[in-house]
């Protein structure tokens, strides 16, 4: 993806104009799944990619993935992290369309935002509208200045 031949990449974000660290307290760590070499790194690489828990290096993640994938227990606690999962992505989907339709002024008032999207928590509708007057204000400001 990077295009270069190192295992791990540690990826900052930096201030153009200043070329100066943001320390914004984020970090990325990009691991290249396609090196190769002879290491405990590509070794870990391996048995990430690997379905088969025989066929990994390291033991304490192969029983880990036996345990998610062989028993009653796993495979129920993983169903219902998969289960979470889906929702969030789910009701992320939606705060994202109000989001959209409230910064297009295609939704005008809490309670119509609440109408639309009941299952939005109060809190989470707020939010987007307090965003959008903050943004709209300083847009207002910016043209009358």
């Amino acid at each position: 993806m990077l295009g270069g031949n190192k295992p791990i990449y540690h990826v900052e974000r930096v201030i153009q104009e200043m070329g100066t660290l943001f320390n914004d307290g984020e970090h990325i760590i990009y691991v290249n799944g396609s090196y190769e070499a002879d290491t405990p790194l590509e070794r870990l690489i391996h048995d990430f990619k690997c379905t088969d828990p025989k066929d990994m290096y390291y033991k304490e993640l192969a029983n880990r993935v036996r345990y998610f994938k062989e028993t009653e227990e796993g495979v129920a606690a993983m169903s219902n992290a998969m289960e979470i999962m889906r929702n969030e992505a789910q009701y992320n989907a939606r705060l994202e369309d109000l989001h959209r339709l409230v910064f297009a002024k295609k939704i005008d008032s809490f309670d119509e935002a609440k109408d639309f999207y009941p299952s939005i928590k109060d809190e989470d509708i707020q939010e987007i509208f307090d965003a959008f007057h903050i943004i709209s204000s300083k847009l207002v400001k910016e043209y009358e200045d």
